[in-house]
């Protein structure tokens, strides 16, 4: 994390502690600031306010275990959308306008090729959006690496994307996607 913190500063991003987080999902969000003029007014933990830049990410789900609930001992099935999963982490409207698309809703392994190409056109689409300043892509974790290299191969963007997903669903304790 702290190469890839590095990496970005020196393109103009910097690093926000998100309320308390510093860790996992949180601290992707964090990472995604770039200083465009758009400011927001919060407070912070010590009580004072603060003015820090407010950004536009897009949140693109693709279901997986992280949008996954339990059911009655069979398994778990991807049922959760992205405003759910938004909803888990209401400290992110403190530092974004946080926009979500639901682009499918299935386990990762039966996501083909076919739909990484079409993930990877989307994500283009949104580069081409001025107002969109990071995308997060929540996924499955059995082809989340397979995704991600996909992405990475395919996309070219200016436009900062990170993969995330969970290995435990929402509805275990101490899930691992809000965090």
């Amino acid at each position: 994390t702290l190469a890839c913190s590095k990496s970005l500063q020196s393109h103009g991003f910097t690093f926000q502690k998100l309320a308390g987080h510093d860790h996992g999902c949180c601290r992707l969000f964090g990472l995604l600031s770039r200083r465009r003029g758009r400011n927001r007014v919060v407070e912070n933990l010590f009580g004072s306010s603060e003015i820090i830049p407010s950004m536009v990410l897009e949140v693109v789900s693709t279901g997986g275990t992280i949008a996954s609930t339990g059911d009655s001992g069979s398994g778990v099935e991807p049922e959760l959308s992205g405003d759910n999963l938004v909803a888990d982490i209401p400290e992110l409207e403190d530092i974004a306008d946080v926009r979500t698309r639901d682009f499918s809703n299935i386990p990762s392994p039966h996501f083909s090729i076919d739909r990484m190409w079409e993930l990877s056109q989307t994500v283009r689409k949104l580069d081409a959006d001025p107002d969109v300043e990071g995308v997060i892509v929540t996924h499955g974790t059995d082809i989340l690496e397979e995704t991600a290299y996909f992405l990475d191969l395919t996309y070219g963007g200016e436009t900062p994307v990170v993969v995330t997903g969970a290995m435990r669903n929402p509805s275990l304790q101490s899930p691992d996607g809000p965090v």
